[in-house]
């Protein structure tokens, strides 16, 4: 169409000056309107291209920000990812550790038992021999009582033969007074005148007559000595006898006291490996005890860990999920990326042909003169223009159209952006929140472990204390955590609403004196106090108090308080709450109104010291149902306390639900 205006310029003239144009004229006019739509087209273009290249600038700089933020945080979760892998590969080799600790308590005590089977051979064979050497002594016993059977047998000869020498040496005596008396008469005969009146003859016949009667004694002492000395040489020779049966006798008994000695040895030998055997089966309880508590600690840290792995799990799944989106992300970048560059490109281009056409406008500015005279020609071609203006809105319609459809796209990608990155701070909390639990675990397992170990050593100092103690002292003290008072412990857990509690002794009867300002300034104001008594015939018994101690005269409110026995394990609950405990002259203490007495006077007694009490159940408490009232505590009335300990109970509560069930499982 503005090709025939032209060509109705060219014929008909110009209407505005009602002149013919000339040739040259109009190619000059008809150049300048050729430049001049040329460049409204290219400025046209132009400025859409730079609107286009600033949405793209725009949503260039929002993803270059989504994709940075994306980055830093795929990086910030991996390296969590990473020291969340370091943690529990340190756990697996806390675990791995604990395994091959209680695989080796396990080989340790196997290699005892077979220690123990080896030391139960021994005694076996010992026995044997303990029965060898008492058969052999029996033999022995029976030829000593056959070699003092013998040597009595031959005492009693020796005997018979020195009575029968006594009363030969006896009859020999006599024969020498006989013989003596009559050497005596025949001697006094021959000095009497008879003698030597009767003549020669009758001296003859006085001395046949006496000679005769002196032989006869003489033959009859001969006879006797005769049989002295053959007497004499029996008993020497019974002697002799009794002689080598006593040497014999001595060796026999030195064998027996050999023998003896040696089974002796033998029993000695016997106790020693059985005190081997108790002391390798008390070494098992402990490494059994040991395996039980590495037992639990494996399985607390092995659901830990299993835990932590299972999160890890989850948290690596959401963060192959984001990865995934980030990937995408960064591919819708890079298209973008590469069609801004298009735009730049093509806006280059676009700037250097306006530059070239701006230079053109120039001249045309210089020529506006002669064109505005042409003004109302071109004015003719205006529906043309307006027509074309038409085309071109149409053309930036679809445009706007292209922009509202990428902007609706990039705002579900920025939705779905900032829906994973909600995601994963929630998911950067919850591993924050874990690491925190963990660190304070782990904080809490060391505080425990190094706990647990410095009441294994002190255990140990208080053992050896114990039996140093028990030298000189018949008083068992009984301990808190002694599982006859595991219903104790529970109770007091239960009162207060505790995870556990420690212990912290405030008074002892032995330590500090059984006197009631010792106690009373010891326990003054203490809340939650555990009282343990010991009597010297074994009977344990004490009182939980949950109020503090108010150690004005008369009776005390508390109705959480109750009493316990640890000979039967039974408690007995507070029937009064408003005689929970008592202060009264002259007394230490006092549980219910009378129910449990403890004086103050103190004696000494086989270098113990020990003060006495009154027990009257079942007045201020009650007593279980099958127990009678005076026999709950103690089986008498009056009893004699032998020790008096007064624990302040620190209860200990939760800070979160993973420390909880971590004390509960230790």
């Amino acid at each position: 169409s503005t090709q025939s205006t032209w060509d109705i310029l060219m014929t008909e003239g110009n209407p505005m000056t009602n002149t013919s144009t000339s040739p040259s004229e109009v190619a000059r006019v008809k150049s300048c309107w050729s430049a001049t739509r040329s460049s409204t087209v290219v400025i046209i273009v132009l400025f859409s291209i730079i609107g286009l290249m600033l949405l793209f600038a725009i949503l260039m700089i929002v993803f270059a920000g989504s994709y940075s933020s994306t980055k830093e945080n795929n990086d910030i979760q991996q390296k969590a990812m990473q020291g969340l892998e370091s943690k529990i590969k340190g756990l697996k080799g806390t675990i791995e550790e604990h395994a091959a600790s209680i695989k080796k308590l396990k080989d340790s005590n196997l290699l005892k038992d077979e220690h123990i089977s080896y030391l139960n051979q021994e005694i076996k064979k010992l026995e044997e021999e303990k029965k060898e050497l008492n058969d052999k002594i029996a033999k022995l016993q029976q030829e000593v009582d056959e070699q003092q059977n013998k040597i009595k047998t031959l005492s009693s000869d020796i005997e018979r033969k020195n009575n029968e020498l006594s009363k030969n040496q006896e009859r020999i005596a006599q024969l020498e007074h006989e013989i003596t008396t009559k050497n005596a008469e025949i001697e006094a005969l021959k000095k009497t005148r008879l003698y030597y009146e009767i003549g020669g003859g009758a001296s003859i016949l006085v001395n046949i007559v006496g000679g005769i009667d002196l032989i006869i004694t003489q033959t009859k002492y001969n006879s006797e000595k005769k049989i002295m000395e053959t007497l004499k040489g029996e008993v020497a020779k019974l002697h002799e006898e009794v002689k080598t049966s006593e040497v014999v006798l001595a060796d026999k008994v030195k064998e027996v006291a050999k023998l003896k000695a040696d089974l002796k040895n033998k029993d000695t030998e016997i106790s020693d490996l059985n005190r081997k055997i108790t002391d390798l089966k008390s070494e098992n309880a402990g490494i059994e005890k040991q395996l039980l508590e590495l037992q639990g600690k494996y399985d607390s840290q092995k659901t830990l860990y299993d835990k932590l792995y299972s999160d890890y799990q989850d948290l690596r799944k959401k963060y192959d999920a984001l990865d995934v989106q980030y990937k995408a992300l960064n591919g819708v970048y890079t298209e973008l990326k590469k069609n801004y560059t298009e735009l730049d490109t093509n806006y280059t281009t676009l700037k250097n042909d306006y530059k070239k056409l701006n230079d053109t406008y120039n001249d045309l500015q210089l020529k506006y003169v002669v064109i505005e005279n042409d003004f109302k020609i071109l004015n003719k071609t205006h529906d043309e223009l307006m027509n074309n203006y038409t085309t071109l809105e149409k053309a930036h319609a679809e445009l706007v159209t292209k922009y509202d459809a990428l902007k609706k796209e990039y705002d579900t990608l920025l939705g779905q952006f900032n829906e994973l990155n909600q995601q994963y701070k929630d998911l950067q909390t919850k591993k924050d929140n874990l690491q925190r639990d963990y660190d304070k675990l782990v904080v809490d397992y060391k505080d425990l472990e190094g706990k647990y170990n410095t009441l294994n050593y002190s255990h140990s100092e208080l053992v050896k204390e114990y039996e140093e103690y028990m030298k000189t002292h018949s008083v068992t003290l009984f301990k808190l955590y002694d599982t006859s008072l595991e219903r104790v412990r529970i109770e007091i857990l239960d009162k207060t609403k505790s995870t556990y509690f420690t212990e912290k002794l405030l008074y002892s009867g032995t330590r500090d004196g059984f006197k009631k300002s010792a106690f009373t300034k010891a326990v003054e104001n203490r809340p939650q106090t555990l009282t343990l008594i010991g009597t010297h015939n074994s009977y344990y018994f004490g009182a939980y108090i949950n109020a503090a101690w108010d150690i004005k005269d008369g009776l005390h409110k508390d109705d959480k308080a109750f009493t316990f026995s640890r000979n039967n394990s039974q408690l007995c609950y507070i029937k009064n709450p408003d005689e929970a405990f008592k202060n009264a002259e002259n007394f230490i203490l006092t549980f219910g109104n009378g129910e449990i007495t403890i004086n103050e006077q103190v004696s000494e007694d086989l270098k113990l010291l020990y003060t006495t009490g009154n027990i009257n159940a079942n007045i201020s408490y009650f007593v279980p149902t099958g127990y009678q009232e005076n026999k709950f505590y103690h089986d008498g009335h009056v009893i004699n306390i032998t020790s008096l300990e007064v624990y302040e109970l620190e209860i200990h509560k939760p800070q979160n639900m993973i420390l909880h069930l971590l004390i509960l499982i230790t």
